[in-house]
């Protein structure tokens, strides 16, 4: 015969988490203002690895609030944002340095 504790059934909310609990989400268009970017620039970051994805949560991309890229990546990123657009205007204007 099974002891009381074999047969114990646990109630949902203390069964064990798969994912550690996320206290606060942010939007893109937040995490965009607070460091001082566009959305696309943090959709772009995303995409390259310098920010986490963002969670979905009810068909919304949301990121861990205080999400931070580090600065040797931030500035990766900006200089490679800035030669590409250097290189966009040099096809449209013709000017090859």
């Amino acid at each position: 015969m099974p002891s009381p504790s074999e047969t114990e059934v646990r109630p949902a909310s203390r069964l064990p988490s798969k994912q550690p609990p996320v206290t606060s989400l942010e939007p893109a268009r937040s995490v965009a203002q607070r460091l001082g970017r566009s959305v696309r620039t943090i959709e772009r970051w995303v995409k390259a690895g310098i920010l986490p994805p963002p969670m979905q949560v009810r068909g919304r991309n949301l990121h861990r609030a205080g999400v931070m890229p580090t600065a040797d990546d931030a500035r990766k990123a900006t200089a490679s944002e800035a030669a590409a657009e250097r290189a966009k205007h040099d096809e449209v204007t013709g000017d090859h340095a």
